[in-house]
């Protein structure tokens, strides 16, 4: 047995940790990169953040399990800035993915003790500082069936020092009961590597000062809690998420940042991390092979590996080396988990930018799904991620044993409005958000003639529905706007893919609308998107979140817009 393990081991070293196949030029003048757009993915907005409000707008990093029958998540909340105070760690739960509970704190925003640290710009930090939550995993969900939460707080000097950089004072936990309410904040791990231990860590109330008391883990009379808690430090491959922040302690051997792990077809264990760094672990966890993967051409941003829910895998990240703009938001698939192919864009568009803050990289990013150590929630991919370091989406991607109604359409729907199916093809949609847009993409079968019904209600701003035709390339067809009353768009073909009479019709039944007609190239669409506005101000490569230079969005707050209609894809013989 040993000898053909060893055996395994030498064969895996001959290979890259995994291959990703016909990865293509990636357009970052388009947010989907110029890529061919995935069908079946439903993206639903889970946070938007209203100043306004008194809404922080700083939303990054979020976490995600299933968890007695609903969808967990968390996520950094912070005032304004990436690594700058007040900032906590919030949770939701969801039975559907699509509505959210209002956010409640999970690990509050505290100060700490700094007379033991002992990490750079000392004399930047008062005797109480602000602590700074970081982490690269939340959820672990014990073999007693206990839900654990964790986070780490660190200190940040200043907005270029993160909190991640090993000198932070204690990770912390609290288990999530099957109610979804909190038990009491425990310490799980000091830092003592970074200089803290259980006599040198003191946490306070930012409020007024008071001392807040947090015992280590085990003090607490709870068996089953204690008990889950030493389980969770026993388990070495997913202790190594918590690198990062505890980088000087010399139990940590992987020092690739953000890993997700899954285990490959072949039995191996294949561990992403960020800027394409790569393992192959042994079923102990111990490394086989690292590497930086040729194939796998990302940035600072983090990368999602996983088993599907109907065994196949899937990874999920942004191609690009451009860590200021981080899109396209990309996914390819495996049927063993090494060899990926066939690259697509989760998401049509990006959301634009709405609040000035420092490090506030733009695009869709650190994606998460659910980690094989918890609980599915169902047999769909479930993906979260956060816009532009400023709201938290979540995308499902249908399992291939979906029905065809479900794998033909892919929505967008931002959370200041909804997007309905009404029946298998008819769509109601409401849309109160200035700054973002809901979008409905249908992907019509090779030889299929489909029309689009479009019936306004209300627009705002004379900003019309517009309904665009693409081919396989991403090349507008035909475009359309619909601004009030009834409206249909078509672009026929016949079985061969060639143009019936030459041109898109415009069918004008209601009011006289006037849309804007184009003929049609001798193809048959590849998708169809309706988009809830024609005009929409996005964000560019010109635009840089990182350094506070981009200024609030003028209509952030704007709680008047509202465009509402409905749409029908309509299939015909």
């Amino acid at each position: 047995m040993m000898k053909e393990h060893i055996q395994k081991a030498e064969e895996l070293k001959t290979q890259h940790v995994i291959e990703c196949y016909n990865v293509p030029d990636i357009d970052m003048n388009k947010h989907d990169g110029g890529l061919p757009h995935m069908a079946g993915v439903y993206t639903y907005q889970v946070r938007r953040s209203c100043r306004a409000d008194g809404d922080y707008t700083y939303n990054h990093a979020p976490m995600l399990t299933g968890f007695n029958n609903r969808l967990l998540l968390s996520y950094i909340s912070g005032k304004k800035d990436e690594h700058g105070a007040p900032d906590e760690v919030v949770y939701t739960t969801s039975k559907d993915g699509i509505t959210w509970e209002k956010e409640r704190t999970m690990f509050p925003y505290m100060l700490a003790d700094t007379k033991a640290y002992i990490g750079p710009d000392k004399e930047l930090l008062p005797e109480h500082a602000k602590m700074i939550v970081h982490s690269r995993m939340c959820f672990y969900q014990a073999s007693n069936g206990r839900m654990l939460a964790t986070t780490f707080y660190g200190f940040s000097p200043d907005f270029h020092r993160a909190p991640n950089n090993g000198f932070g004072a204690a990770r912390l936990v609290r288990e999530v009961y099957n109610d979804f309410t909190l038990s009491d904040i425990f310490v799980i791990k000091y830092n003592t590597a970074g200089g803290f231990t259980k006599d040198t860590t003191h946490f306070y109330k930012p409020e007024d000062d008071s001392p807040v008391n947090i015992p280590y883990y085990d003090e607490v009379a709870d068996e089953g809690f204690v008990s889950a808690c030493s389980e969770l430090l026993s388990k070495k491959l997913i202790l190594e998420q918590w690198y990062e922040e505890e980088m000087y302690d010399k139990e940590h051997y992987v020092h690739g940042r953000a890993l997700s792990f899954y285990t490959a077809k072949d039995g191996s264990i294949v561990g992403l991390c960020k800027k394409g760094e790569g393992y192959i672990f042994d079923k102990e966890g111990n490394i086989v092979l690292d590497e930086k993967i040729p194939t796998l051409i990302t940035n600072t941003a983090k990368v999602w590996g996983q088993k599907t829910p109907d065994d196949d895998y899937i990874i999920c990240y942004n191609p690009t080396t451009d860590s200021s703009h981080r899109w396209p938001l990309a996914a390819m698939k495996s049927e063993d988990g090494r060899a990926f192919y066939n690259m697509k864009a989760i998401i049509p568009e990006l959301p634009p930018y709405r609040y000035e803050g420092h490090i506030k990289n733009l695009g869709a990013q650190y994606m998460r799904g659910i980690c094989d150590y918890n609980d599915a929630f169902d047999k769909n991919v479930w993906i979260t991620y956060s816009c532009n370091k400023e709201d938290i989406w979540i995308s499902k991607i249908v399992s291939a044993t979906a029905g065809d109604a479900d794998k033909k359409y892919s929505v967008m729907s931002p959370l200041w409005g909804s997007i309905k199916r009404t029946g298998a093809s008819l769509w109601v949609v409401v849309d109160k958000d200035a700054c973002e847009r809901a979008i409905i993409e249908y992907f019509p079968d090779k030889c299929e003639n489909v029309s689009v019904k479009i019936n306004v209600k209300n627009i705002s701003d004379d900003n019309g529905v517009k309904v665009v035709f693409y081919d396989v390339s991403g090349n507008v067809i035909k475009e359309a706007v619909c601004k009030q009353g009834e409206c249909v768009v078509e672009c026929g073909s016949d079985e061969a893919g060639r143009d019936i009479n030459g041109a898109c019709m415009i069918k004008k039944e209601v009011n006289g609308v006037d849309m804007i007609n184009s003929r049609c190239e001798a193809t048959t669409p590849a998708r169809i998107a309706v988009y809830s506005k024609e005009r929409l101000a996005l964000n560019t490569l010109s635009d840089d979140g990182r350094l506070g230079a981009l200024s609030d969005m003028e209509d952030a707050d704007r709680k008047d817009y509202c465009t509402e209609f409905s749409v029908e894809f309509v299939s015909k013989e």
